[in-house]
């Protein structure tokens, strides 16, 4: 009988993984694909977990136990870049695979993997966890690696804008209260139960923030709910003609389906 080698594990793993996850198909896993890393079209990663759009990604490093080189391969792996956006390799997953996945009719969902994150941080190489490995099945792998998709460097940026909007969004919110509607910081602060200040109106303005996040996240999903680009949602600016701001009742309408939504 044949058995599996470390070549025709990663496609079989690649199989196994696109079915723990709505998003992961053949064109998001890839296994032993040519033309990934920038740096040379024959280096191939073991296994690849990229979006629709090939952008970025977390390469998965993976060997037989006892699998005494795969961190050297992990760690190798940083600094490389993607060849469809010229992005940086920055998180590697080593993964030791159980000598019983050799046997071709041993069912890889059935197996436990010893698994650990290699991080080309802002500072510094890290590991995860710093020792020892993390244990569990296929579908404890293919969480964690859902999990480290998001690399560390477009995490900050996000957080650094998200900061960045709710502070710019609470400076417009109280401008525009205290000129006009001085009261309704009152009864702002009074719904959070808070006093009324500017820490207060940053809470709102993140709260704001969460529920139109939501909102953009799920009207693709969702045909009866309205994206926030819709024109029914918006009218034009009257600070500039080339740019239109959010009907609020016509986006309280649409959360009032939005609420409506079984997500259980």
């Amino acid at each position: 009988m044949a058995r599996r080698t470390e070549g025709s594990i990663n496609n079989d793993l690649a199989v196994a993984l696109r079915y723990m996850h709505p998003a992961w198909n053949e064109r998001t896993v890839l296994a032993e694909s040519t033309d990934v890393l920038a740096e040379s079209a024959g280096r191939r990663p073991d296994i690849l977990v990229t979006n629709e759009n090939r952008l970025g990604g977390v390469i998965l490093e993976t060997e037989f136990e006892p699998a005494r080189t795969v961190e050297d391969d992990a760690r190798a792996r940083l600094g490389n870049t993607f060849a469809s956006d010229g992005s940086p390799v920055e998180q590697v997953v080593a993964v030791r695979i159980p000598a019983e996945a050799r046997n071709p009719d041993t069912r890889l969902e059935a197996l436990q993997y010893s698994y650990k994150l290699c991080t080309n941080g802002t500072e510094a190489l890290s590991w995860f966890p710093a020792d020892g490995w993390i244990q569990g099945s296929l579908a404890d792998l293919a969480a964690f690696v859902e999990t480290v998709t998001v690399s560390p460097r477009q995490l900050a940026a996000g957080v650094n804008a998200l900061e960045t909007g709710v502070r710019q969004a609470a400076y417009i919110i109280r401008r525009s209260m205290e000129d006009n509607y001085r009261a309704g910081l009152e009864e702002m602060a009074d719904i959070l139960h808070q006093q009324d200040g500017e820490q207060t109106t940053r809470m709102a303005a993140a709260i704001i923030t969460n529920a139109l996040t939501v909102h953009a996240a799920i009207a693709g999903d969702h045909s009866g709910i309205r994206s926030l680009t819709d024109p029914s949602m918006r009218f034009p600016s009257d600070v500039s003609p080339t740019e239109d701001v959010l009907l609020a009742a016509e986006v309280l309408d649409e959360w009032e389906r939005i609420l409506r939504i079984d997500y259980w």
